[in-house]
């Protein structure tokens, strides 16, 4: 029940600061335009912080602590490199619900709080990142 709870919690703060960095007036706007590039060798860093970026995933948005990725590969595949990639790095998972149709994790790690949310879209997979002090 608990982990149903900060899951839904976690949701929420998500759609909130989306939200939140949608009506911000802010002088410098997120990139919009995906750009393609080729899957790295490495995986690089989000915009939004310490959190990787799929590999061949392109950024749609970056606002706010929030990043916003799309990749053609399957919510599955997505959701599982989050996983282990959150556990590789030391992050501590708080909640996870992690299926066919969509993968959600709430972890911390130190003073740091991180929402991943993977889900489907027309053309492939939907990736939020949003990252957060935690006290």
């Amino acid at each position: 029940m608990r982990r149903k709870i900060l899951s839904i919690a976690a949701a929420g703060v998500t759609t909130v600061l989306m939200t939140l960095g949608a009506c911000s007036n802010n002088t410098h706007p997120a990139q919009t335009t995906p750009t393609h590039t080729s899957p790295p060798v490495t995986t690089p860093k989000t915009p939004s912080g310490s959190m990787p970026t799929y590999p061949g995933a392109t950024v749609t948005s970056n606002v706010s602590g929030t990043t916003m990725l799309h990749s053609g590969d399957t919510v599955s595949k997505v959701g599982a490199f989050y996983v282990d990639t959150l556990a590789r790095e030391g992050w501590k998972t708080v909640s996870k619900h992690q299926g066919e149709f969509s993968t959600n994790i709430v972890a911390k790690r130190g003073r740091e709080g991180v929402t991943v949310q993977v889900s489907p879209t027309g053309s492939g997979t939907s990736i939020t990142i949003s990252k957060y002090p935690v006290g």
